[in-house]
């Protein structure tokens, strides 16, 4: 204890609000991340864009059981990712009884995201498939796979706490981890995919403001 001194025991402010992703809006932190990107969604500079990762050929092909995929995406300089979309999950609730969709929903990979000039990571680890699934999944009768998969018949953004600038070059390594394993057999997986949402600059808007003498 420093001699002379006067120290609180307290701490004015709790040290957890110092951290880098606090967010004072417990009960409604999506509707305030939505009035953030307002600007941005309706700039005129702006376009919105989907960037399905990975390619169909590679979907398709799937990731083996306990398999690892790593994927280069490029996204356009000057675009900002506002967050992601995912809708489904081969995996329900193994603890549920009674309805497969009662939370927490299973997943069946893992991702992380890396901005490569940047060497900066969007998790502190992998996260799990639930994580992007911003409603509570269901099955569909209609669906493509209806009878195995779960899914959210009316999914939203899962959204960043604060929209991400893409900076040149604009390179991103998108990874999976293969953690499918319906019967406790790790199995090989067709369904592991991930949508990006990126407002990117608008080449007509641009144009037309240049012609324009802004």
């Amino acid at each position: 204890m420093l001699r002379g001194m006067s120290v609180a025991s307290n701490p004015a402010i709790s040290p957890l609000r110092l951290a880098p992703d606090y967010r004072d809006y417990f009960g409604a932190a999506h509707e305030h991340l939505v009035e953030t990107i307002e600007a941005i969604v309706n700039a005129d500079a702006f376009r919105l864009r989907v960037f399905h990762v990975p390619d169909s050929a590679t979907e398709v092909a799937g990731v083996p059981a306990n398999g690892h995929l790593e994927y280069a995406l490029e996204l356009p300089p000057g675009s900002i990712i506002l967050g992601f979309l995912h809708s489904n999950t081969p995996v329900p609730d193994p603890w549920s009884s009674g309805d497969a969709s009662d939370p927490p929903v299973g997943s069946s990979f893992r991702c992380q995201i890396q901005d490569v000039d940047r060497n900066y990571r969007f998790f502190q680890k992998p996260v799990p498939e639930a994580y992007f699934l911003n409603d509570l999944p269901t099955y569909n009768p209609l669906g493509p796979y209806a009878g195995n998969n779960l899914y959210c018949l009316n999914p939203s953004l899962r959204l960043l706490m604060a929209p991400y600038p893409v900076a040149p070059p604009g390179q991103f390594k998108v990874e999976f981890w293969n953690i499918y394993a319906p019967t406790g057999t790790p199995t090989a997986n067709t369904l592991i995919s991930l949508d990006f949402v990126v407002a990117e600059p608008d080449p007509a808007s641009s144009g037309t403001a240049s012609q324009g003498g802004v």
